[in-house]
C-alpha cells in the first residue's frame, strides 16, 4: 500500500472551529479560551496558531456532562 494511498487513512477526523464548538455548546468563545487555560475543558489541538476541537473530543465532553438528577456531583 502506497503511503499516500487513500486507504491508508483509516479514520477522518472532523475538526471545529472555537466558533463552531461555542455556537454548538451554546457557550462563549471565551468560556472555551479560559478553559485552555485552566485546563480540564474540551481537548483540543494547534495547528499553527488555528485552534481546533474534535468531534469526537466534544461528543466526549458532552457526555460527561450529563447528569441524572441534580444532586450528582
Amino acid at each position: 500500500m502506497k503511503k499516500h494511498d487513500p486507504k491508508h487513512f483509516t479514520k477522518q477526523v472532523v475538526w471545529l472551529t472555537e466558533a463552531e464548538t461555542a455556537l454548538r455548546l451554546n457557550l462563549s468563545k471565551k468560556w472555551l479560551q479560559a478553559q485552555r487555560f485552566k485546563g480540564g475543558g474540551i481537548r483540543y489541538a494547534k495547528f499553527g496558531s488555528a485552534v481546533r476541537y474534535s468531534l469526537a473530543d466534544i461528543e466526549e465532553y458532552e457526555a460527561r456532562c450529563l447528569r441524572p438528577h441534580t444532586s450528582d456531583l
